[in-house]
């Protein structure tokens, strides 16, 4: 195997051979990483790291399917949580001449501009037109995602 020396911002000139040197070179290295690795010690390190985070998750689960959020001074606190997304079906058949205009754009973008619809057109007022925009686009929407929780000390 020829060593390949690259240049910052330099590609070699294209052949098999030399793609295959420098595959060999890459594989050398990853092993002298990994042989750096297991010497001294973080790979060890690393499963036990792996092995505390999957006790600490396991924990977590069943406090929260036990609905247990406190004890003592410590909180688990939601962060996040379900979002909106649309049904794209129900929102054609409700709103056919919005549907392409709004397709690809957030919801609550979405809702935003039914609010101003509903503001221009049908002649509501800002905040009845943000209620209904809210409930419209909520009504045409399924809910996905799960809240994440965040285990706190309320004495730190």
């Amino acid at each position: 195997m020829e060593e390949v020396t690259i240049q910052p911002n330099c590609i070699p000139q294209p052949s098999l051979s030399t793609a295959y040197d420098i595959g060999k070179q890459i594989e050398a290295k990853q092993a002298e990483i990994d042989k750096l690795r297991e010497d001294s010690g973080i790979t060890k390190l690393e499963a036990e790291i792996h092995a505390l985070d999957e006790a600490y998750a396991a924990i977590i689960k069943n406090c929260i399917a036990n609905n247990t959020f406190e004890d003592g001074p410590l909180r688990l606190v939601a962060k996040g949580g379900p979002r909106r997304k649309i049904i794209p079906e129900a929102f054609h058949r409700a709103y056919p001449q919005m549907f392409f205009e709004l397709a690809n754009i957030p919801v609550t973008a979405s809702e935003n501009s039914l609010s101003e619809y509903y503001e221009t057109a049908c002649g509501m007022s800002k905040k009845e037109a943000k209620m209904k925009a809210k409930e419209t686009i909520t009504s045409l929407c399924e809910m996905v995602g799960k809240p994440r929780y965040e285990l706190i000390n309320l004495t730190e």
